[in-house]
């Protein structure tokens, strides 16, 4: 419907006329003022006695003021929209209560002018917005504001009370000081009840284990990943200090072995063999790629258990096939070699002393 005459109409009817047909109006090139876009539309659709102005129409049709209750003038958008919020009178904050300072944060972090500013120049825009009263003492800097408006940040781990690293206004502190408090409050979470695999079905629970075995196995054989070195059979572990870095082994034999022989490489061989119709990897003590030989260190008392002779035999055969040569250490190698000189300098000297004497 096409109105001819402003008189046909009521303000609301002009208001919503101009809303329906203000967007088509685009302006044309040789058009680059908003009020004449406006009284090309205005003149189209026989619109008379309203102002010509886009934003004295608006004011006469609606009866609403270009300024806040503060006097601060608002921008204008469209007839549909009208004009926009004032910002200044959105962080107009009196009291510093929790739910003021929650709407300032809100609107500070979402706010470029802010985010953009250095800690240097945060006074000017203090300044802008008046809150000079509000901040009262606080150190104006984005860290000292966040404190301020959300309160003193301490690392997440329960049994720790340092304060994390700052990662920004909008993001806040990071949750743990440290990636040992991380750890550590993980495996309090994880205990009991908290840990996730209490929630598997059983079927679920032994397909994770079955998925978890042989991603530990394709680790393994490729080298990727070593378990960890708890020796299998008596569940010791030594400290050595080689060529100044501390290397932990399996057991007090390998450790005298390997004093003595410190151009050895340590648990670097893989070789594969099937137990119980199971695939699994060897991983050998010690090799001399250089020399092409290997070196299995083993308490004699071991040399008889089923695993451990299918073991030997197939790096028998991977020996034989790669050119290697294969050599055992056992008590008698370490009856003989034993002095106590050679370990005197180490970190767990008692404890290699008082295990190798014994021999």
């Amino acid at each position: 419907m096409i109105y001819k005459t402003k008189l046909h109409m009521n303000k609301k009817e002009v208001l919503n006329t101009i809303i329906k047909f203000e967007n088509k109006y685009v302006p044309h090139r040789y058009i680059k003022n908003w009020d004449l876009r406006f009284q090309k539309l205005l003149n189209d659709k026989k619109i008379e006695n309203c102002p010509n102005n886009r934003i004295e129409c608006y004011k006469f049709l609606t009866g609403k003021n270009e300024k806040c209750k503060y006097g601060h003038i608002l921008e204008f958008q469209n007839f549909k929209n009208g004009f926009k919020s004032c910002e200044k009178c959105k962080i107009k904050l009196i009291n510093k209560t929790k739910q003021d300072k929650k709407k300032l944060y809100n609107f500070l972090k979402k706010d470029q002018n802010f985010i953009t500013k250095s800690d240097k120049t945060l006074y000017l825009y203090i300044e802008k917005y008046n809150l000079n009263n509000f901040f009262g003492n606080v150190e104006l800097t984005k860290k000292g504001i966040y404190d301020f408006l959300n309160g003193k940040t301490i690392c997440k781990f329960s049994k720790c009370q340092n304060e994390p690293k700052f990662y920004g206004f909008s993001f806040g502190y990071i949750k743990f000081c440290s990636n040992e408090c991380r750890q550590k409050q993980s495996s309090i979470d994880r205990t009991g009840d908290g840990n996730t695999i209490h929630r598997m079905t059983d079927e679920k629970r032994k397909k994770w284990k079955e998925n978890l075995s042989k991603a530990a196995k394709r680790n393994i054989a490729s080298g990727k990943w070593t378990p960890n070195v708890t020796n299998s059979w008596c569940h010791s572990k030594i400290n050595l200090k080689i060529k100044n870095k501390i290397i932990p082994v399996r057991s007090s034999f390998e450790a005298l072995f390997f004093i003595k022989n410190q151009n050895l490489e340590y648990e670097k061989l893989r070789v594969p063999y099937f137990f119980n119709n199971k695939a699994h990897s060897y991983i050998v003590d010690f090799i001399d790629y250089k020399n092409k030989k290997v070196y299995e260190v083993k308490p004699i008392s071991n040399k008889k258990i089923l695993r451990n002779i299918i073991k030997k035999e197939s790096l028998i055969k991977w020996c034989k096939n790669n050119d290697f040569k294969y050599f055992e250490i056992d008590e008698n190698w370490i009856h003989d070699n034993y002095d106590e000189d050679l370990i005197k300098d180490q970190p767990m000297f008692e404890d290699l002393k008082r295990k190798l004497s014994k021999i």
